[in-house]
């Protein structure tokens, strides 16, 4: 099977900036002790294995690194996505390829070989709303329910404000991220992004643990902030684009049964003028 080929469109966003940074590994291990419920203490335990070179599905903001006997690969997300069990599948082989080549592991021969267990995490701050913790799995994507051979689990933690309060406690730099994130989205629908960015920077204690990697970076962080955005309206659009369309097979069903136009436009959603269009596209 070919390679993915590169992306090399990735911009990467404010969360890996801050979680996934190779000069930073210390507030990496805030947050996956956190997670993990450990209490690691020597940062530099921490290899950084994030891919850089792979085409995903969507925009890439993934932290891969190892620690202990974990590869853990955390994702931050403004859209929901229930595909995260494949993407995380991908990322899952393409990291445990790139280790056994680099630590030249030979699958050929009759020894078990060792390698690290995979850790799925995804941290969601959407507007959809979602539970404080659930698990995405593989089989739940699986055609009519058909049992396979090949599982992963994805760990979501909503980090909305007013969830997650353990986890943000356990892990301060996060629960400053979200107070950052939190402080733009309040400002942004009446004085714009670059405004809000700007405001709630100025706002930032000082004694934030992530200060250091905002206030001096002010100019990334609008950037970064744009790009995140951007994705996010752009996401939206798709999601527009294909609920939409799933009221066009839904409208053309019900105009086979013989239902009426206002019956239709009310489960459905779709104006009468698209009803219209559906109905004599059915004649032809």
């Amino acid at each position: 099977m070919p390679r993915r080929k590169a992306n090399r469109q990735h911009k990467d966003l404010l969360f890996k900036h801050i979680f996934g940074s190779e000069k930073h590994k210390d507030i990496t291990l805030y947050l996956y002790n956190a997670v993990s419920h450990s209490n690691y203490t020597d940062s530099s335990q921490i290899q950084i294995v994030t891919l850089d070179d792979v085409l995903y599905v969507a925009m890439k903001n993934d932290i891969g690194f190892l620690i202990g006997n974990e590869l853990n690969m955390y994702e931050q997300q403004s859209s929901w996505n229930p595909n995260m069990p494949l993407r995380m599948l991908f990322y899952a082989a393409e990291e445990l390829a790139q280790y056994a080549d680099k630590h030249n592991i030979d699958l050929y021969t009759s020894a078990l070989k060792k390698i690290p267990a995979p850790r799925c995490v995804v941290f969601y701050n959407g507007e959809t709303e979602q539970p404080e913790k659930s698990e995405l799995l593989l089989s739940q994507m699986f055609e009519n329910g058909t049992q396979g051979d090949v599982e992963v689990k994805v760990t979501v933690y909503n980090i909305n404000r007013g969830s997650s309060l353990t986890l943000k406690e356990d892990c301060k730099p996060l629960e400053e991220y979200c107070w950052f994130i939190d402080r733009v989205n309040e400002l942004k629908p009446r004085m714009g992004l670059d405004k809000a960015v700007s405001v709630a920077i100025d706002e930032m204690p000082d004694d934030f643990i992530i200060a250091p990697l905002i206030k001096p970076e002010k100019a990334k962080v609008f950037k970064m902030l744009r790009t995140e955005y951007d994705k996010k309206a752009h996401d939206k659009a798709l999601y527009d684009d294909g609920k939409e369309e799933k009221a066009k097979e839904i409208a053309l069903l019900m105009i086979h049964e013989g239902e009426n136009p206002i019956k239709i436009r009310k489960y459905t959603g779709l104006s009468m003028d698209q009803i219209t269009k559906l109905m004599m596209g059915s004649k032809k």
